[in-house]
């Protein structure tokens, strides 16, 4: 991304990693330079945990996540074998390099697709061990499950049925489009009536995330607070002014 944005910054990226002896393909023309680069038996490196606007969905944590496929195309195709290789922080400028044993797409039996998705397979089961084992380690800012069909709904209740019924009826018109939406439904309960009122006027005249978690600790009853605290949710659907904050 940086190579059309900030080419400056750009170049000098590629002047670091070179200068340890690497060659930096660029945009372009990529696949064949790899191709040429496999056929005169060299190793090719490439990023293995972004996320992939095309490729074929992995179950990855609990949902679908898009994993590209173009490294085990190419291997094989080529006959390479794709090493996974990961880097681990101890303190400082010290780390720790583990080399994973190789996945060997030859072991697969089979066409095309059932080869490559038995490697996609084993490499994200790999990365997902990895990171379990030190979640802090994957350092990786972006939506991974951006294009996942996975979708997770938060009903967020004021304990009146006919305003769950309403939330539950949105939530219903979105399965009957996608068949991999699941629901979870929290009931909102504040500590007492001005936590309510409190809530409502941080909502309206604070700038949005200033209070964040620390008003509706405030604003909450401990057991609802530390529900919302810890759920994860695509979309959030309510109904009833007094979950409006």
């Amino acid at each position: 991304r940086a190579q059309g944005k900030f080419p400056r910054l750009y170049q000098l990226l590629v002047s670091y990693r070179e200068s340890k002896g690497y060659r930096i393909v660029h945009k372009g023309g990529a696949m064949r330079r790899l191709l040429e680069a496999l056929e005169r038996r060299e190793c090719v490196g490439i990023a293995g945990d972004q996320a992939s606007r095309q490729g074929i969905f992995i179950d990855f944590f609990g949902r679908l996540a898009l994993f590209t496929t173009g490294p085990f195309e190419l291997a094989r195709i080529t006959k390479a074998l794709i090493v996974p290789g990961f880097i681990h922080r101890l303190r400082g400028p010290f780390h720790r390099l583990v080399i994973e044993p190789p996945i060997d797409p030859a072991q697969a039996k089979g066409p095309q697709e059932a080869v490559v998705r038995w490697g996609v397979e084993r490499f994200a089961e790999i990365l997902r061990q990895h990171i379990e084992r030190d979640p802090a380690q994957w350092l990786w800012l972006h939506r991974r499950w951006k294009h996942t069909p996975t979708r997770r709904v938060l009903v967020l209740s004021d304990g009146k049925l006919g305003h769950l019924k309403q939330s539950l009826t949105v939530v219903q018109a979105f399965k009957e489009r996608s068949t991999q939406v699941s629901e979870q439904i929290i009931e909102v309960r504040y500590r007492h009536q001005l936590g309510r009122i409190l809530a409502t006027m941080w909502a309206w005249l604070v700038p949005g995330g200033l209070v964040g978690l620390r008003g509706l600790r405030l604003a909450l009853q401990p057991a609802c607070f530390k529900q919302l605290a810890s759920v994860y949710a695509d979309l959030i659907i309510s109904c009833g002014a007094s979950i409006a904050p």
